[in-house]
């Protein structure tokens, strides 16, 4: 049975903003500089126009500062979002999350990038430069995008958004290779259905010719499933119907990289379906570094006791949870049996090696609907260190 699903964050944010915006229009302190900008059709500028093939952008005002706009625009088939002014992009990320910290202080904004968040305050140009460094691409990689289209009009869609290892970098073989391995899986791999990356052959990815030829083959195995296994027929007016696959590089160390998996799925209907998780890899070992390579498994029930508590002060769950979305979560962790005993039976996500600690990702319909989006928290290595294996201590410097 298909499963429902949602437009992704940055629509709801954009809908929240466009109120917010409304707002803080009609109590102006009546500086002329703001009334010139138009909140709700905002130019976009050549640089964000061109940063997808073919690409449809909607965009909203954020605030004016002194005369300066800055602005949040989304690419409609989920590629990507960004901020940006009349200059210069500051943060990509595909749900990238902005959203006001109060009416009163219109030019502070909570920004969310799954374990990255901050309140940036668009007056202060530190601020905004803290905020761009959020995103900086490590420069050990590079990005290749390649969007494919075929099927009746060109409305069917494989668009691929990797960072890649550069060539001349020790690990690069190893990480590009398991890179190719996540594309390939992910391309053909139909909802419901964990990865399976043994299954992909190893193709090793060495220049952009490497790139190209992977792009084509994960666009031809995702046509490929919608003809024989999901019985779709590309001749038909189905409407627009794609898949994007986004591996952004988002935390690289000497010892192991941490990669921003986002993947995204239209097959016509109201909306698509999204997921947003760290993947993590051990270049040395050749290695996902997954649930089993971190912890010792007579420690679960532990690294759960750890994990819990530290829930209610995540800020997005503080700030945008219902009392239902936290009485769901409280009883994914009190499952009781016939004792009375808390048996800890909870499917925990794959834990992924962010900046200061391991990440947990929940993703849509797992906590909630669509509109809360994905829940990222964080917990600080420190506080599972008793736990972790011998080769994730050494892997974490511990």
């Amino acid at each position: 049975m298909r499963r429902k699903r949602n437009h992704l964050i940055p629509i709801m944010a954009l809908i929240a903003m466009s109120l917010i915006m409304a707002g803080c229009r009609q109590n102006s302190t009546g500086q002329d500089a703001e009334d010139t900008y138009d909140y709700t059709s905002p130019h976009i500028p050549p640089f964000v126009l061109n940063m997808l093939d073919s690409a449809d952008w909607e965009a909203d005002t954020i605030c004016v500062v002194d005369g300066r706009a800055f602005y949040h625009a989304y690419d409609i088939h989920y590629r990507t979002s960004v901020i940006y002014d009349d200059k210069r992009v500051y943060l990509e990320d595909p749900t990238l999350w902005c959203d006001s910290v109060s009416a009163e202080e219109k030019y502070k904004f909570d920004i969310f990038m799954t374990d990255k968040e901050m309140v940036v305050d668009f007056k202060d140009k530190k601020s905004v430069e803290e905020m761009a460094r959020l995103d900086q691409m490590p420069p050990s990689f590079s990005r290749y995008r390649k969007d494919t289209f075929t099927g009746l009009d060109n409305k069917v869609m494989f668009s691929m958004c990797v960072d890649f290892m550069r060539s001349n970098e020790k690990h690069a073989e190893a990480v590009n290779t398991w890179l190719a391995g996540l594309v390939e899986t992910l391309a053909v791999q139909k909802e419901l259905e964990k990865p399976q990356h043994t299954t992909v052959p190893q193709r090793s990815i060495t220049d952009e010719k490497d790139k190209a030829a992977l792009a084509r083959r994960a666009a031809d195995g995702y046509f490929t499933m919608l003809r024989k296994e999901l019985d779709i027929d590309l001749r038909d007016d189905i409407g627009s119907c794609f898949r994007n696959i986004y591996l952004k590089a988002w935390h690289v160390t000497g010892k192991y990289v941490t990669m921003l998996k986002y993947t995204y799925d239209y097959w016509g209907g109201a909306h698509g379906y999204y997921t947003e998780e760290l993947v993590s890899y051990d270049p040395e070992n050749k290695q996902e570094i997954d649930w089993d390579f971190l912890f010792r498994p007579e420690c679960n029930e532990q690294v759960l006791n750890v994990f819990y508590p530290k829930v209610p002060a995540n800020t997005k769950y503080k700030k945008y949870c219902s009392d239902y979305i936290n009485r769901v979560f409280s009883e994914m962790f009190t499952l009781h049996g016939d004792n009375g005993n808390t048996e800890g039976k909870i499917e925990m996500p794959q834990p992924g090696l962010g900046e200061k600690g391991v990440v947990f990702s929940f993703q849509p319909y797992q906590l909630s609907g669509f509109p809360d989006g994905t829940f990222h928290f964080t917990i600080p290595y420190g506080e599972l260190a008793p736990y972790l294996t011998d080769k994730a201590k050494h892997l974490l410097g511990m």
